[in-house]
């Protein structure tokens, strides 16, 4: 029994011992942190101010780019509007220009020979294929209406580069593929170069993706290219100057340079160009139609109708590109102008517009027929 009860004592002393030593510890350790209370709420206060001068710096920072940035800008801008003539490396006259006038006494004074670039830069392109990749590109709009860029580097502008305006890039299609067959320069293609047809294009601001910045696009019956500009100034004084371009092009006489390598295109492009210093009398509406008409039946196939052989047709389908006699073309003015829209060559006068021209002009009778009726056995057409 004693020895039960000393083992008893032994055991409640040294818990005891343990509980006083971890009193000891932790009461030693509180008193420790209390001495450095002060200096902690000190380092706390002084944190907190460094994290509000932090911000602050940082607000004011970027402020200040925000207002470099849109300062930048506005000098692209007045520099654009105010740079002088001067003349680059390649030998192609650099003009700055700003105004509607100024572009057009430009484009008017390349009648004389003298090609003058616009403006020239880099543009992000965003390709038609599926993965719709970025390919970064140097672009040059001149004095003839002509927007051209560069495929491949080390690739600089020449001025005689300005003779292949007609032709340009394609999309697929059937009409594409007979247009880049027949009209695309062989030496554009060792070049890399280009061009795109102002002549009937449009232009917008922003992208089909929203999420695009600096984005525009130019919407051509054969392809859309949707470039990027470096930056918001850069962009505007882009679409500023095409825009100017395209009005200047579809209002003067500089129409008929632009379409002067088709033979077709340039007669029909002089003969309807000149309704624009013309008075409407009848007898200079008719003379405009019969010129239209003439035209139209030089091409090939045009001297009969697409569907009956008919001689001396004076209707188009305007959806199809075809010549039509009077009687097939009340069989497609039933089909609906969804399907053909008809039109009179010589009655309809405001219809026949340079590009309407230019499209006729480029396909006919003979090859509409090769597409429409290429399935078919001779004795079934």
């Amino acid at each position: 029994m004693n020895i039960e009860a000393k083992k008893k004592y032994e055991f409640l002393e040294s818990i005891s011992a343990i509980m006083d030593s971890h009193l000891k510890y932790f009461k030693l350790g509180f008193e420790l942190l209390k001495q450095l209370e002060p200096f902690i709420h000190q380092v706390y206060t002084y944190a907190q101010q460094a994290k509000e001068l932090a911000n602050a710096e940082q607000c004011s920072l970027e402020k200040r780019i925000q207002e470099f940035r849109t300062q930048a800008e506005i000098d692209i801008i007045k520099t654009s509007s105010n740079i002088e003539p001067s003349t680059s490396s390649v030998g192609i006259c650099v003009t700055g220009m700003n105004s509607d006038k100024n572009i057009e006494a430009i484009m008017q004074s390349s009648r004389n020979g003298e090609v003058q670039t616009i403006k020239q830069g880099y543009l992000l392109k965003r390709s038609s294929s599926l993965r719709g990749d970025w390919k970064r590109r140097f672009f040059v709009l001149d004095s003839q209406g002509t927007l051209y860029y560069y495929r491949n580097k080390g690739i600089k502008p020449t001025g005689f580069l300005h003779h292949y305006a007609g032709s340009a890039e394609y999309n697929s299609g059937v009409f594409a593929r007979f247009r880049a067959k027949y009209r695309t320069s062989s030496c554009e293609d060792n070049l890399g170069c280009r061009t795109v047809d102002l002549c009937t294009s449009t232009i917008k601001m922003g992208a089909e993706d929203t999420d695009l910045r600096l984005c525009f696009r130019i919407i051509s019956p054969l392809k859309t290219y949707t470039l990027q500009a470096e930056n918001a100034g850069d962009r505007t004084d882009w679409v500023n100057k095409i825009t100017a371009v395209i009005t200047s092009l579809l209002s003067s006489h500089i129409m008929q340079q632009h379409v002067e390598n088709n033979d077709y295109a340039r007669k029909a492009s002089s003969n309807v160009m000149l309704h624009n210093n013309l008075h409407t009398s009848e007898d200079q509406i008719g003379n405009r139609a019969e010129s239209v008409s003439a035209v139209l039946r030089e091409i090939p196939g045009n001297d009969v109708c697409a569907e009956c052989n008919a001689h001396e047709p004076d209707w188009a389908s305007l959806n199809l590109g075809i010549l039509l006699c009077i009687e097939c073309s009340g069989v497609h003015r039933n089909l609906g102008v969804h399907i053909s829209k008809v039109r009179s060559l010589t009655l309809d006068v405001k219809v026949w517009e340079p590009s309407i021209v230019e499209l006729f002009c480029t396909l006919g009778n003979a090859y509409c027929n090769s597409i429409w009726e290429g399935s078919l056995l001779k004795n079934e057409r």
